[in-house]
């Protein structure tokens, strides 16, 4: 074939070259369904990044109000009051009271010294129970018996579960704590 010899229906250096509108209408398609499909990955992406940053930021109060906690338990020299959602400890630091408890209307934990106002050391707290127990385990377990008053509680089992809604919905944010604390004071 000689190069000034052209085919049939073949656009020469001279012919239209203009896409057709079936060629136009693919084309649209095409990088419509492509801009979807990253719209798409780019919003999953940016709410499990949302969420994953939650975890972290929760995790990390968490642990913050568990040390403050178990410290605080650990250093008393007694429990003075108790029910499941509240605890007074003696302190010997300071011969004050020192008391935590939890609001399930406000959905936080705070710690109260004496007289002094109260800090707010948990928030986005959706349930917290305290418990107490002597320090006797169980023959055959990692259970302790239960105190007859608050004089024999020599260990606080604590154990709480928050959560954080993000965007305006509840995603899976949660943050769930458990400690068994031992005074070791007394």
């Amino acid at each position: 074939m000689s190069p000034t010899r052209r085919r049939a229906g073949s656009r020469g250096a001279g012919g239209c070259g203009a896409f057709t509108v079936m060629e136009l209408l693919v084309g649209i398609a095409i990088g419509g369904i492509i801009v979807v499909a990253v719209a798409a990955l780019s919003l999953y992406s940016g709410q499990n990044f949302a969420v994953l940053a939650n975890y972290t930021d929760m995790d990390s109060v968490g642990i913050n109000a568990m040390d403050t906690v178990s410290r605080d338990i650990r250093q008393a020299n007694g429990l003075t009051a108790f029910s499941p959602s509240s605890i007074t400890l003696k302190t010997d630091v300071t011969n004050q009271n020192l008391t935590y408890t939890y609001s399930s209307t406000n959905r936080n934990l705070t710690r109260k010294l004496g007289s002094n106002a109260a800090t707010t050391v948990l928030t986005e707290c959706d349930s917290l129970t305290f418990s107490m127990y002597q320090r006797t385990p169980i023959s055959g377990s990692f259970n302790q018996y239960e105190p007859g008053d608050t004089n024999e509680a020599k260990v606080i089992f604590l154990t709480w579960k928050c959560s954080r809604t993000t965007g305006g919905k509840r995603l899976a944010t949660d943050n769930a704590s458990t400690a068994r604390i031992v005074m070791r004071v007394n």
